[in-house]
């Protein structure tokens, strides 16, 4: 049997309840329980499996923003604790926050985009400082993985319920936008993102002890996401399952065989959950026209990365200045990425929105393509705002961190890396604290032993 915690039991019947009714209310009742807990626990002490089970349960809320509260106070409840571990070197952390902070200066960042861009990104300093100063022992591993069962679980209750109280409505419905879990309306990439980490959890698990139950929670997990029919990230996904599989000497060949046919069915059912002008897009894509019209957003890299540098050597070296390119926070500012801002904040469209994606970027907003047309993604904001030495910076921090973990752990920061390409998830709270905290439990996972699936091997073992 599958074994469920009390928290489990708690929030239940009212992701139930959300999934019938869709009033958010039905969630908010048990996080407010859970942060009542943690308060009464914090006249003796709060510990470090309170503190990653509160942001864990902030992350599946239909809500972006108080996962970046929740986030910082966990900083500060654990920034008085010894630091047990540093995520990046000190010199390399210097000198990006100088070159952040001048980049913004030199370039006059307007003060509302350069607020936008210190919330947004706010959550990566303060998950770092926060994994820096917690000691991840057994006991805390074991209690990480039951809370994202606990989660899965809850995200596969609410598919159940909902696909059977709304079948009318699926049926009409013309995609699968609709399938989000808990996290709320048109958050199906984030719900994508957590439980595409949260199988990796299981993945390394499984590969080390054989457990059946572990297989069952990783099966859960891919059907959760593939049920999403998010063609890009379903394909960034099993890319990086393939090149685990064929690249990884440890395992053993029936299981790299067993592998390639699981991606086979994942594509098989990608393609049966997507309407069939979807369908046929994708296979209409051999074609090089046809690609390149499907996946729009190309033409924005090459503007970016080529055509736009060549013009402009400065741009090249420097970029247009943080939070004025195609950053979340650039495009909040512009008073169409957000409903309620217009009529709240002052609007700003910088000169490269207005050369460069003003057409592309109204066309997505207003709901007219998909994700392979979106004029932005991570990797586009860095090379269009801080330049190459942005670029550069960002792949020094993530050649540090496949550097410094362990093999598999590898394999979830190049996930992590390939949809940094698809959107601008370097700065939502929900996507940086799931990959956080999935890696370092990766990396920190030692009290399992290998069995069955994985060779013996000395190096690897010494890595794990």
């Amino acid at each position: 049997m599958l074994r469920v915690s009390k928290q489990f039991l708690l929030w239940v019947p009212f992701v139930i309840a959300y999934s019938v009714t869709f009033h958010q209310v039905f969630l908010w009742i048990p996080f407010a329980l859970l942060c009542a807990r943690l308060l009464m626990n914090a006249t003796h002490k709060i510990t470090a499996d309170h503190l990653l089970e509160l942001i864990l349960y902030s992350i599946i809320i239909p809500n972006n923003y108080v996962i970046i509260a929740v986030v910082v106070l966990a900083m500060l409840f654990a920034v008085f604790n010894p630091v047990k571990r540093h995520v990046f070197p000190a010199p390399l952390v210097v000198v990006t926050v100088v070159y952040l902070i001048g980049n913004m200066l030199v370039c006059k960042t307007p003060w509302m985009n350069s607020l936008f861009v210190c919330i947004y990104l706010c959550a990566i300093p303060a998950v770092c400082c926060l994994l820096s100063h917690l000691e991840f022992t057994p006991t805390l591993q074991i209690h990480i993985k039951q809370t994202v069962k606990d989660i899965i679980l809850l995200q596969l209750v609410w598919l159940i319920f909902y696909t059977a109280s709304h079948l009318s409505a699926i049926k009409s419905s013309p995609d699968m936008d609709w399938v989000a879990g808990t996290f709320g309306v048109k958050q199906g990439n984030i719900f994508f993102l957590f439980c595409a980490f949260s199988s990796f959890i299981f993945l390394q698990s499984f590969l080390k002890t054989f457990c059946k139950k572990d297989m069952a929670y990783y099966i859960i997990c891919v059907g959760l996401i593939m049920c999403t029919g998010s063609i890009g990230l379903c394909a960034i996904y099993l890319f990086t399952i393939l090149v685990f599989v064929l690249m990884q000497p440890t395992v053993r060949l029936k299981y790299k065989a067993v592998g390639l046919v699981t991606i086979g069915i994942a594509v098989v059912i990608v393609m049966q959950v997507n309407p069939t002008w979807v369908v046929n897009d994708i296979l209409k894509m051999n074609n090089i026209n046809s690609a390149s019209h499907r996946v729009a957003k190309t033409v924005i890299y090459q503007r970016v990365f080529c055509t736009l540098p060549s013009e402009d050597p400065t741009f090249a070296v420097f970029g247009t200045g943080i939070g004025q390119g195609c950053s979340r926070a650039s495009i909040t500012c512009t008073g169409w990425y957000i409903d309620s801002y217009s009529k709240n904040f002052p609007i700003y469209i910088s000169s490269f929105i207005q050369n460069n994606i003003f057409s592309d970027l109204k066309v997505f907003l207003a709901g007219q393509g998909g994700m392979a047309q979106a004029p932005f993604s991570s990797i586009l904001s860095v090379q269009s705002e801080l330049g190459w030495i942005g670029t550069v910076l960002l792949a020094v921090h993530f050649g540090y961190l496949l550097k410094s973990s362990s093999k598999f752990s590898k394999i979830v920061i190049l996930f992590f890396a390939f949809t940094l390409f698809w959107d601008n998830y370097l700065e939502y709270a929900k996507v940086i604290a799931s990959f956080a905290i999935v890696l370092f439990w990766c990396n920190s996972s030692t009290y399992n032993t290998p069995k069955n699936v994985l060779q013996k091997n000395t190096d690897n073992q010494g890595e794990e």
